[in-house]
């Protein structure tokens, strides 16, 4: 089975990061995805402590996404658009013999609602091909 957990770490969790990595190892997640990723440095230390493979994606404001994998990342696009605020970070893992890609983005901060055009749009630039009903059930959850 496949594990794969998101989390946010609130404005880059500076003074946090000791107690983020204590709580991504004990998730047992093959992929985590990172939202509010602010500080390279932060990010390339949890992953060397998680051991794992780490993508970083800058954004067009401070809340960088982030993915760390036990499993290999193949490649990976930041889908950095001028009219997004906030990026889409897509990495293909090597899972079961075969590719996977996994999306991760801020859709909002406490500051901001999640809009359905917000979703419409990360669905159109890292999963066009992905059913609607499976996304909605992804984005309901949250």
């Amino acid at each position: 089975m496949l594990r794969v957990a998101t989390y946010n770490l609130r404005e880059g969790g500076e003074d946090r990061i000791g107690s983020f990595a204590a709580l991504l190892q004990r998730t047992h997640a093959d992929a985590v995805g990172l939202v509010e990723a602010n500080s390279l440095v932060n990010i390339e230390t949890l992953g060397r402590e998680l051991s794992t493979d780490v993508m970083y994606g800058e954004a067009n404001s401070p809340a960088c996404v982030a993915w760390f994998s036990r499993l290999p990342i193949r490649s990976s696009t930041n889908h950095r658009l001028p009219e997004l605020a906030k990026t889409p970070l897509e990495v293909e893992v090597l899972w079961d013999d075969g590719p996977l890609r996994l999306c991760a983005t801020h859709l909002a901060d406490r500051f901001e609602e999640v809009t359905r055009p917000r979703q419409a749009e990360v669905q159109a630039i890292c999963l066009p091909d992905a059913p609607r009903h499976t996304l909605r059930q992804l984005f309901d959850a949250g």
